[in-house]
């Protein structure tokens, strides 16, 4: 975006009791140089502040805030909003400490210009100057410009720590042993739902790796602090926090992210031509620079949980799970894996996840570790937290039968808190529990107390709780009170202050989030999921659309309503839904497969047969574009029984347009498996098909792409035949790109019959056109790497993706 395209240079945000330093020494400086949007001459009349400050940030290409503690107290609520609702902050922010004061968590790793100090007004005003000037954004990505760079931290999505974190000492001792110690650069902490994998590796990162302050929990006694800590000496260079568990925090947006991080501001990763280049990339900064990786909730980035319902999902389809459900989704996530693990780093990689990824398997380069319960003097601690009584024995009594499971003693903790009778007293948990305690055997501790928990809330709240569940993640007020069936407010937060004391709910930043595992067993008790989804889904139906799309984050709203509206069964809508506003964005313009695959799996029963659809070209449409989603991903053989299904609807409709490119898909992807009879004989069928159509540009197509075939088949003389009849019919009608393709496959036929002179004359023929991918394929000549990947025409059918006549 150039210049022209703002109004302004810069906007400034300021407290008014800073308006005397503002007004009459910042502002008369800036004026002279730049375009400068401030409150009191340019916002307009009439309109709320909010909408003012919205339309500031929006037209200008920098927004310098003046950070002082009146700044902190009367403008930081509406600026985080205006950071929130603008999603399109392309720009850096220049921030300005003039005063001390407490920074909210979000900008505390910022560096600012420093104007503290009045002596150093002059200087440090030219490194203002110098910061609105630069070309490009001075922050980047995630949440706009709020990216610190190395060495702050940068907590990309701040953990919600719950109270009364307790114990792990050993834990903690054991990683910082492998950060300061460690042979492996990687290490993969693995554990069931619910033992605190989260928790723990935030509370290590920020008080022992960073040497920060953990809010809501008091500061380690000495020994314990110097057991766990870092050295100074030894803490990395930055420290890199993604959790994967948040919506739209998928391997893409989290490799776009580390790339700039890692690379210290200097790499914009949209000038990475490839995902696979940004992989490389990373790694190579990753050999070069000492940063932490910390990736918390990587199985939602193997199959087993990478889907819309992952939320759902307990740790019943971690049990279920094979090798393939171990793998990643993401081709460029299983790069990294094995990069890390492989490549001698000068970063450590941290990684949590329910499942190993199977990336991992037989690889040298790794730690593991399992995380089990707490330790038994832990949980007498946690207990005394809470404020129950009781002696140390009874207590670790009551807890022995739960394994020492965090989430199921943090919900016992809250039902013995809570309790009429003996409310606090340990002997509390006697009173009800002996009854599941025969139901332990052989069982995960969390389900028998969440049972017991969820039937001791009254039905409105426990209704309530499980209406909650039927969110994907996190929701604001404003979303639970669209799906409430409480009378008012009033009983609505009573309710909500009740299950928060339980430790059933979760509440940060003014948002409301449930864990995994309490979801998953809310959400199986919703007695109307179809009602409840169908509030939720008209609540985003009422969302502002957004204006331009340029991530998936813009997405979320949309996609969030597409859940719902499957949940709700309204799978028709959904599929409007998804072909409108939703496909062409993901495929085309974000390349973002992985979320296309999410979307359309969602149209599909657990069977996987067919779309849960009424019409038959809205199935073969959909079945088509999953296909082609899933060949992007390196997935053939799903995407080749999709596109065999796809083609047997086409048949039974006698739609032979649809049949045909269908057929051609079909045949590339068998190629590539190998299954050569198979390839040769559909396409003979889409040669066939386009002929009656009267199709000759995606018959001569065919015959091009026959040609490469039988030249690999060594039938030397129908492959040039078939050749032969491709270039005349392009020539015909003067297809110059697929002229240059059909010499390009005369090139790799001459290069396989061993003839070079000719095989070089034919590729240089093709590269005369002026098209990139001749050039690619010739430079594949070159390197005789016809063994992967021949080239083919180039995306042609895919770029018309799913078959045009199913709209």
């Amino acid at each position: 975006m150039t210049d022209e395209t703002f109004e302004y240079d810069v906007f400034i945000s300021y407290s008014h009791q800073d308006k005397e330093w503002v007004r009459k020494w910042l502002l008369p400086r800036l004026d002279k140089q730049f375009r400068v949007c401030i409150d009191f001459r340019d916002f307009r009349v009439g309109v709320s502040s909010i909408e003012n400050m919205e339309w500031a940030v929006e037209s200008s290409r920098r927004t310098l805030p003046v950070f002082t503690p009146s700044w902190v107290d009367s403008e930081w609520a509406r600026f985080e909003e205006i950071l929130t609702l603008t999603r399109d902050v392309r720009r850096g922010l220049v921030p300005v400490m003039l005063e001390d004061c407490e920074l909210p968590l979000r900008l505390r790793a910022l560096t600012c210009v420093d104007f503290r100090q009045h002596e150093h007004w002059e200087a440090q005003f030219e490194r203002v100057v110098a910061a609105i000037r630069k070309e490009g954004p001075t922050g980047s990505s995630l949440h706009g410009a709020l990216l610190p760079l190395p060495p702050q931290p940068h907590f990309a999505h701040p953990y919600p720590l719950q109270q009364h974190f307790t114990g792990r000492v050993r834990e903690r001792e054991m990683l910082t042993q492998w950060l300061t110690e460690g042979a492996d650069d990687v290490f993969a902490l693995t554990a069931i739902g619910g033992m605190g994998k989260s928790a723990l590796t935030w509370v290590w990162t920020l008080r022992d790796v960073c040497g920060l302050p953990v809010p809501g929990l008091a500061d380690d006694p000495a020994d314990l602090a110097q057991a766990c800590a870092v050295p100074e000496d030894a803490r990395p260079d930055g420290v890199l926090w993604w959790s994967f568990y948040e919506a739209q925090a998928g391997f893409e947006a989290f490799l776009d992210e580390a790339v700039r991080y890692v690379g210290g501001g200097e790499i914009d990763p949209e000038s990475i031509r490839s995902g696979h280049e940004k992989v490389q990339c990373l790694l190579s900064l990753l050999q070069e620079r000492r940063v932490l990786l910390v990736l918390d909730g990587f199985e939602r980035e193997l199959r087993a949980y990478h889907n819309m319902n992952a939320a759902y999902a307990g740790d019943a389809l971690a049990e279920r799970a094979d090798e393939d459900a171990r793998s990643c989704i993401d081709l460029r996530a299983a790069q990294l894996l094995r990069g890390v693990a492989s490549l001698p780093l000068a970063g450590r990689v941290l990684i949590t996840s329910r499942l190993f990824p199977r990336e991992l398997d037989g690889m040298a380069g790794f730690h593991r570790e399992s995380l089990e319960g707490l330790q038994p003097a832990d949980a007498v601690v946690f207990f005394r937290a809470w404020g129950i009584e009781g002696m140390r024995a009874e207590i670790e009594a009551v807890c022995e039968p739960w394994d020492y499971h965090p989430l199921a003693l943090r919900v016992l903790a809250g039902f013995i808190a809570r309790d009429y009778r003996l409310r606090g007293d340990v002997q509390a948990a006697r009173r009800h529990l002996d009854e599941v305690l025969p139901e332990l055997k052989g069982a995960h501790a969390q389900t028998p107390i969440l049972r017991v928990a969820y039937d001791s809330l009254d039905a409105p709240t426990g209704d309530l709780l499980s209406r909650i569940a039927a969110f994907r993640g996190r929701v604001d007020y404003d979303a639970l009170l669209a799906i409430s069936e409480f009378e008012n407010e009033s009983a609505l937060e009573a309710a909500l202050h009740e299950l928060e004391q339980r430790g059933l709910l979760m509440w940060e930043d003014d948002e409301f989030d449930l864990h995994p595992i309490v979801r998953q067993y809310a959400y199986d008790r919703l007695s109307d999921p179809e009602g409840v989804h169908e509030k939720a889904r008209d609540y985003f139906d009422a969302r502002p659309k957004p204006d331009t799309i340029e991530s998936v984050d813009d997405l979320a709203p949309t996609i969030e309503l597409y859940h719902h509206t499957v949940r709700a069964g309204r799978y028709h809508d959904a599929f409007k839904l998804l072909y409108n506003r939703l496909h062409d964005q993901l495929y085309y313009q974000l390349a973002a497969y992985s979320t296309s695959i999410e979307m359309l799996r969602e149209l599909f029963p657990e069977t996987r047969e067919a779309p849960r659809l009424s019409d038959q070209s809205a199935q073969a449409w959909t079945l088509n574009a999953l296909a082609v989603s899933y060949t992007r991903c390196g997935q053939t053989r799903e995407a080749v029984v999709l596109l065999e299904a796809s083609a047997v609807i086409h048949r039974a409709s006698e739609d032979n347009v649809n049949l045909a490119i269908s057929l051609a898909n079909l045949a590339e992807e068998q190629r590539k498996l190998g299954e050569l009879a198979k390839t040769e004989a559909d396409i003979r069928r889409q040669i066939h098909l386009c002929d009656e159509q009267g199709d000759a540009f995606n018959e001569a197509t065919g015959h091009a792409e026959l040609g490469c075939l039988l030249a690999h088949n060594a039938r030397w003389d129908e492959a040039a035949d078939e050749l032969n009849l491709a270039w005349e019919s392009f020539e015909g009608h003067g297809e110059v790109q697929g002229q240059c393709i059909v010499v390009a496959h005369c090139a790799l036929r001459a290069l396989l019959m061993g003839e070079l002179d000719e095989a070089l004359g034919h590729a240089r023929h093709a590269l005369v056109a002026p098209h990139r991918s001749i050039a690619i394929f010739w430079s594949r000549c070159r390197a005789w790497d016809w063994r992967s990947d021949i080239a083919v025409l180039p995306a042609v059918r895919h770029r018309s993706g799913p078959a045009s006549g199913s709209r």
